[in-house]
């Protein structure tokens, strides 16, 4: 028989939690479902392992908790997003996307922060964990644009940790901040836009022999004087490289790749436009 896993049963404390809950959701029946409910494990729970028989006290969003005892959190009314307009600071809640975050910086002053190419990322996730944008190799990663985070940790009491007050704290949350509590705001230092339009590449390249190609394009991203603004994505499909990215200015490829069978400008535009082109692009891999 497999194990029975559940929460230690209390009339009382379930009581309690689900009036908390209930109260949470605004009385929205279909936000928060109990055992006492007609077709709760079937409906709600959706057991999918039958060996481990997980008996929720509550479900309010579907999803892998791991472990009874286990809370998932849902972030998503934590959707402010403002700027200071003499500072440049944003203060922006986790629950906005790359593309919320992107538009909204545009909107308020053109501004903007590193962060990635994918537009349904989560802005908190992408920050606790680094954030990899094509301006990293000038203006870093998105948790060096971090000045401030607020974090609820396990003790259940808010903290803003600002370098100067919570140094530890927030040392931790740039890079591994899941493992120390939930953050449910971010403040950072925007900067302006690029003021220059941005210039997005895409070259092919052949070859019989992948060294080659792998080569010749290492050769070039391993230059000790590649301009910082050079943004490159290289796909490997056979005999032929495909390269995709973004520069500040016009690349001469043709002389100095081998074997480059087309390529070369596909357009400019500007920063939020270009952010746009890059979030279709990688939303066509899914």
């Amino acid at each position: 028989m497999p194990a029975s896993h559940s929460f230690p049963q209390s009339t009382d404390n379930n009581a309690a939690l689900q009036a908390c809950l209930t109260k949470a959701v605004e009385g929205d029946a279909a936000r928060a479902q109990f055992p006492s409910e007609e077709n709760f494990r079937t409906q709600d729970v959706k057991p999918y392992n039958r060996q481990y028989p997980y008996t929720p006290t509550a479900v309010i969003l579907s999803s892998i908790s791991g472990a009874d005892g286990a809370v998932t959190v849902d972030l998503k009314n934590l959707n402010q997003l403002s700027v200071d307009q003499a500072t440049g600071i944003a203060t922006i809640g986790p629950a906005n996307d790359l593309k919320a975050v992107n538009e909204g910086l545009h909107d308020n002053g053109r501004r903007m922060i590193p962060h990635g190419t994918s537009a349904t990322v989560g802005i908190g996730g992408h920050t606790l964990v680094g954030g990899f944008s094509p301006v990293t190799r000038r203006a870093g990663l998105t948790l060096d644009a971090l000045r401030e985070v607020e974090v609820v940790p396990a003790n259940g009491i808010v903290a803003r940790a600002p370098a100067s007050q919570h140094p530890d704290l927030f040392w931790a949350t740039r890079g591994a901040g899941q493992s120390f509590g939930v953050a449910t705001e971010f403040v950072f230092q925007t900067k302006p836009e690029p003021s220059n339009p941005i210039i997005s590449y895409q070259c092919n390249i052949t070859s019989p022999s992948s060294a080659v190609l792998a080569g010749s394009w290492q050769a070039i991203i391993a230059g000790p004087q590649l301009p910082r603004d050079l943004y490159t994505l290289a796909f490997l499909q056979g005999a032929t490289l495909l390269v995709r990215g973004t520069f500040s200015d016009a690349l001469a490829l043709a002389s100095r790749i081998p074997g480059i069978a087309s390529g070369g400008v596909t357009g400019e535009a500007s920063w939020p436009a270009t952010s746009a082109d890059l979030f279709r692009f990688f939303a066509s891999f899914r």
